[in-house]
């Protein structure tokens, strides 16, 4: 094979796995990526999302699992003209299930240069308690 026949089956590889005529490329993508850490008694999750603003982005946490949704717009004008384009844009879902029960209503997140990061508290039962013999 040559160069130029690897390059056009990876480009109908790529289109067959992640377009696959979907209108949610984004979340064929797995995107966006998501870490999750604790620190203490706190769930950390950080996500990279450049290019999402923050009235786009939804955030649930329903029986133990944390969604998170939005949608990635870009500016369009008649007269662009890619040469290549691999910024996805468009609707995204990720959902990922914490390891640990967790308290919905100790959750907080925030938005800084493209970095979302929620912080949610660890249920009261998911920490333990410490039992001192009389």
């Amino acid at each position: 094979m040559y160069m130029k026949d690897l390059l056009e089956l990876q480009k109908t590889i790529d289109y067959f796995f992640n377009e696959s005529g979907s209108k949610n490329v984004l979340s064929e993508r797995r995107f966006p990526y998501m870490n999750l850490f604790e620190n203490g008694n706190t769930l950390v999750v950080k996500s990279e999302i450049p290019g999402v603003d923050k009235k786009d982005i939804g955030i649930d946490i329903k029986n133990n699992v944390l969604t998170l949704s939005g949608v990635r717009r870009f500016e369009r004008t008649n007269d662009t003209n890619y040469h290549r384009k691999e910024r996805g844009e468009g609707e995204f879902k990720r959902s990922l299930e914490f390891p640990v029960k967790v308290d919905p209503e100790k959750c907080k997140a925030s938005l800084t240069n493209g970095v979302l990061t929620i912080e949610i508290e660890k249920a009261a039962e998911a920490t333990g308690k410490q039992i001192t013999i009389l």
